[in-house]
């Protein structure tokens, strides 16, 4: 029995390494700060000359969403574009080459958005299945040095008396047939829907004998409503469908995807759920940037549960800068993760080093240095364009709360150093970098497990010469209780926001 479940354990870190979540090849998470797995749709063809048309601007795009916790592109393009595909000399082509090569040196990957118009069942759109064989040319075609197109994303919308039994069926067949052109190809299909409860509730024709033949059951929310999205005749053709979730409270899009969540944890077909970002007149969405992180970690908490049912987020959409949309690409801040951390603690253990730790331990004893410990997190902003910020704010998460009746809270004093040539693979109590030339950056009183925040915005415009800063974390107040945070090996490591 007990060896039975080491190789169970063995299984499990084989299929979730470093995680509790289902990770996929082709659907990851570029383990950034957020440490979740997101996407965003990305108009590559109608914003070109804004976004795309040199080498610079697609380099710094792409910088700009991999500090923006993305993980997948989705590069919506119009059919000029796709057929320039076959064309590796094309300046879009080469471009989009260059982006995707780009987000895979981050990390990231890139899929293709295409097929993106009302769907009516006509015979011209059932055809269009066949406009896949440039997106197998350009992958075939590039050089042994360039990343791939991972998958096709299509959005094939259904509205009013277009929601109907014949479309329906139409809309499955069109991709059953795009799968089998795809055929042994590793291309991935995720067709868009709405949540898929709206589109079986909205349908204008849908009877109790149809949706009973069709395996469908319940009322809103209905179950046995994903696998007929995503299958044609018993024939699986969706690698996960992008559920949108048009609501506009975190919680709501949790609830609303939740059914759809637990359906596919049992399919072969996955979720990824999608929402709007940013005020845009048509559907409900959400606004800031901190209702955007609270979906998104909901939506991350479904995937303990249910792992191989939910992939991840998808935001729609990635704006042009130059309008006032102020959709993602506006709203959220640029997040950077620290690249190094460790705690250091003295007395008999001031040669040690907890480098590799998943736990921060900040305490500090009164009557000497034996039980004291000291926390160093170091940060890289050179990924970020600009000279200064407007505003710079730390998030980190205290794993264990104070819990103690005597001292209900514990003043933590944060600290930015002058020096960062320390690494947290070799710093100890004996040489742990100096406070000299330190700025006190503020103090922050915790108390319950959870995440916490401090605006150290002027002392990161002081660092921007270099764009490396170290921060220190110590006890001032002498409260004498442990202390711990997350570290960068654990879930949940810190991060700076800047706007």
């Amino acid at each position: 029995m007990n060896r039975f479940l080491v190789w169970m354990g063995v299984l499990l870190v084989m299929m979730f390494p470093g995680s509790a979540y289902a990770q996929t090849s082709w659907w990851g998470d570029s383990r950034d700060a957020a440490a979740d797995a997101r996407s965003v749709w990305v108009y590559y063809s109608n914003e070109y000359d804004w976004n795309y048309n040199s080498d610079a601007k697609v380099i710094n795009v792409v910088k700009d969403m991999n500090s923006k916790n993305i993980d997948i592109i989705i590069a919506s393009m119009t059919y000029a574009d796709i057929a320039n595909l076959s064309n590796p000399a094309a300046e879009r082509t080469k471009r989009l080459q260059l982006m995707i090569n780009e987000a895979a040196s981050r990390g990231m990957k890139v899929y293709a958005g295409h097929w993106e118009e009302q769907f009516t069942g006509s015979s011209d759109q059932m055809s269009k299945y066949t406009r896949v064989d440039h997106i197998i040319s350009f992958n075939s075609g590039n050089a042994a040095t360039d990343a791939d197109i991972v998958g096709v994303v299509t959005d094939y919308e259904m509205h009013g008396s277009n929601r109907s039994m014949a479309n329906y069926d139409n809309w499955r067949l069109f991709h059953h047939n795009l799968k089998s052109r795809i055929g042994m190809n590793s291309l991935k299909v995720l067709p868009v829907t709405n949540d898929p409860d709206v589109w079986i509730s909205g349908c204008i024709d849908c009877t109790s004998s149809w949706k009973s033949a069709n395996g469908i059951t319940g009322n809103n929310p209905f179950t046995g409503d994903v696998a007929y999205f995503s299958t044609y005749n018993g024939t699986v053709f969706a690698d996960s469908l992008i559920g949108m979730y048009y609501y506009s409270a975190p919680s709501t899009i949790q609830a609303k995807a939740h059914d759809d969540i637990v359906e596919a944890q049992n399919l072969a077909t996955s979720i990824v759920v999608g929402f709007s970002v940013g005020p845009n007149g048509v559907d409900p969405s959400l606004v800031t940037e901190g209702e955007v992180i609270q979906a998104v970690r909901l939506i991350e908490s479904e995937r303990a549960p249910y792992p191989l049912g939910v992939l991840g987020t998808m935001c729609w959409r990635w704006d042009k800068p130059d309008d006032t949309d102020q959709e993602y690409r506006d709203i959220m801040g640029a997040q950077f993760p620290a690249i190094e951390d460790a705690h250091v603690r003295g007395g008999t253990s001031s040669g040690d080093n907890y480098g590799a730790s998943a736990l921060l331990e900040v305490k500090d004893a009164p009557g000497g240095t034996d039980y004291d410990r000291l926390s160093y997190w170091k940060f890289d902003l050179l990924e970020y364009t600009g000279s200064s910020v407007q505003s710079a704010v730390l998030s980190f998460y205290l794993n264990t709360g104070v819990n103690d009746a005597s001292v209900p809270s514990v003043p933590v004093t944060w600290q930015g150093l002058a020096v960062d040539s320390w690494q947290e693979s070799t710093v100890t109590w004996n040489n742990r970098p100096g406070t000299s030339g330190a700025a006190v950056l503020g103090t922050v009183s915790l108390t319950n497990a959870g995440w916490y925040s401090i605006d150290i915005t002027s002392y990161v415009n002081s660092q921007m010469a270099d764009k490396v800063l170290t921060l220190r974390l110590s006890d001032d107040a002498s409260k004498d209780r442990l202390i711990k945070i997350n570290s960068k090996e654990n879930t949940n490591g810190a991060y700076l926001t800047i706007h």
